[in-house]
Order: structure tokens, then C-alpha cells, then sequence
């Protein structure tokens, strides 16, 4: 299953790019296409264990806005995560880059600024402040720990208390 979802995000990763400057090329909408499909329909994670809660900040956060796109909202937060986790899990975070991205010689900082320029390419990954005109950080928080979590945490490679998603939430407006 590791290996299917690694090689899911390098075939969304390559069509995007693709995409970017050929949106009428038919073999890269059917990778994407074939690629989301896999990845939506639980296979993936099929007993396996663990969280990575960007859903459930995103789903929160477009409930919120109802012009925040769910990708656009998921590429902001997979960004911010990253620096969240980087401390707890830098060689996954490495890992994923080296092989989504071809390259080697990778510290946890150049593999987060890899995936921040690739968003930046295709202008998203951005601020979020634009979609989320003045929310409370600290009540959208209190909405995805009733919604997704637990009352006391969110779980995550390092459990994202309130105190945490507020801030968390608050990096994604800057």
C-alpha cells in the first residue's frame, strides 16, 4: 500500500506539470484521473494505521469558505504540515520528496522548498488568508477536534492539541 500511494502522488506530481502548460492532453487527464480514483477509493489505506490530518483541517476550513477549493485548501495545509512534522518525521518527509521528485542529497528544509516551488508553479500553496476573511482560529480549532478528533487532540505523527491547530490555523492566514 506504501508503495501504491508513493506511486499515486509521482503520477499526480508528473500530469500536473503536464497539465500546466497542455490541459488538453489526454494521457495526463487520465493519469490524474486514474490516480485519483485509486487514491479515493480506500485502498490506500486499507488496514493501515496512523493519522495525517489534513482532511480534516481542510474539510473544516471549506465548510468555513465555500470558495476554498478543496485541492487548494489540501496543498496549503500538506505545506504546513510538513514544517509541523519535520521535527517528528524528517526522513519520511525526505523520502517522499527524493522519490516523488527524482532527487537526492536532500535535507528536510530543501525537501519542503522542493514541494513549496512545485505549488508555487502551479500557484497554490499560498496563503490562505484570501479565502478565510477574519476567522477565529481558536473556534475553527474547537470544529475540527469535535468534528475529526478527540475533545483533548487531533491525531497526527505528534498530536495537534487546540493550542497547536489554533496556531497551526493561524500560519495558514499569514
Amino acid at each position: 500500500q506504501v508503495q501504491l500511494s508513493l506511486a499515486i502522488v509521482k503520477t499526480v506530481r508528473r500530469a500536473m506539470d503536464i497539465l500546466k502548460t497542455d490541459l488538453q492532453n489526454s494521457e495526463a487527464r487520465a493519469q490524474l484521473f486514474w490516480a485519483s480514483s485509486l487514491a479515493l477509493s480506500g485502498i490506500t489505506t486499507e488496514g493501515r494505521h496512523g493519522s495525517f490530518p489534513m482532511h480534516a483541517i481542510e474539510h473544516a476550513l471549506s465548510g468555513y469558505c465555500d470558495t476554498l477549493a478543496h485541492g487548494r485548501g489540501l496543498g496549503t495545509i500538506l505545506l504546513k504540515m510538513f514544517d509541523f512534522d519535520s521535527k517528528h518525521i524528517p526522513q519520511k518527509i525526505i523520502a517522499l520528496t527524493t522519490y516523488v521528485f527524482d532527487k537526492a542529497g536532500l535535507t528536510v528544509d530543501s525537501a519542503i522548498q522542493t514541494w513549496e516551488q512545485w505549488f508555487e508553479s502551479h500557484d497554490t500553496g499560498k496563503s490562505l488568508a484570501s479565502c478565510l476573511e477574519k476567522p477565529d482560529p481558536a473556534e475553527l480549532a474547537d470544529t475540527i477536534l469535535r468534528l475529526s478528533g478527540t475533545p483533548d487532540f487531533l491525531p497526527n505523527v505528534a498530536p495537534m492539541s487546540k493550542n497547536d491547530i489554533t496556531g497551526f490555523i493561524e500560519q495558514l492566514l499569514k
